[in-house]
């Protein structure tokens, strides 16, 4: 899983493929198998050349949650694709000057929900928690 900003560019990379190959291609798709990044083999290299492994910079959604960078041959079939996740995440808030925290530093768990609900947590928080010890 590749963990990334919105909006970030970021390097994906495959390996496994034939070498010297110009029709590898990448796309992005959501959980809705729509793409958001249109299938292209444009800035696809194989790196180091005569190696196998390809790569690509891609720029990540501006829409936070879980997508696939779908890999492919030029032919579409189980030995000739491959896939990872990427996820898109939100970015941290600083801890505010109230003595509480905001919910990324609260738990994992709230990391875990707001990863699977982001619909109800947006790119910024708003849960807070008291740090123990401080004063409402």
């Amino acid at each position: 899983m590749i963990p990334v900003a919105p909006g970030a560019t970021f390097e994906a990379r495959v390996e496994g493929f034939p070498t010297g190959l110009d029709t590898v291609g990448v796309q992005v798709i959501d959980g809705n198998n729509s793409a958001v990044v249109a299938r292209t083999t444009v800035g696809v290299t194989e790196t180091p050349a005569g190696s196998g492994p390809y790569s690509v910079t891609l720029i990540a959604s501006d829409g936070l949650g879980e997508y696939t960078i779908f890999w492919d041959t030029g032919v579409i079939s189980p030995s000739t694709t491959a896939a990872e996740e990427l996820d898109v995440e939100g970015p941290s808030l600083p801890a505010a000057e109230s003595g509480r925290f905001v919910g990324s530093e609260a738990s994992g768990l709230y990391r875990a929900l707001e990863r699977k609900a982001p619909t109800l947590f947006g790119t910024r928080i708003h849960a807070v928690a008291r740090k123990p010890g401080a004063t409402a």
